[in-house]
């Protein structure tokens, strides 16, 4: 996003400087030359706004395939049968039946975020 904004202010010097020279050159100068001149300044810009929104576009693009194939993975798996505990995104064990958003694995001692209560019929503990 830096270098596109940057990029962006250096055009927009050149264009400036570039119509100071039109200016100073007067009517001398034909079109056909000013035409020339303020061309490949022009064409700056889009450079740097193209270079921002295309790192932009790329990083959402990112994000989105990192939340649609990496954090499911994060997550606790479901249990084998209905009713059963959740089980170690890591070694495969039941989890313990706790109250809480992140379970911690008897066997392997992975941390497993939890999107469900546990199914025993135990109250929940007062805080």
């Amino acid at each position: 996003m830096v270098v596109g904004g940057v990029l962006t202010l250096n055009a927009l010097n050149g264009v400036g400087m570039a119509r100071e020279a039109i200016e100073r050159a007067g009517p001398a100068m034909d079109a056909a030359a000013r035409l020339q001149a303020l061309q490949g300044v022009c064409v700056t810009p889009l450079l740097g706004i193209g270079l921002a929104a295309g790192m932009f576009g790329g990083w959402t693009l990112a994000m989105r395939r990192y939340r649609a194939l990496v954090t499911p993975g994060r997550w606790a798996r479901a249990p084998l049968a209905p009713g059963a505990p959740a089980r170690c995104r890591c070694c495969g064990a039941e989890l313990p039946e706790q109250w809480g958003a992140i379970v911690e694995c008897r066997f392997c001692r992975t941390h497993n975020p939890s999107s469900t209560a546990p199914s025993s019929t135990s109250a929940r503990p007062s805080c």
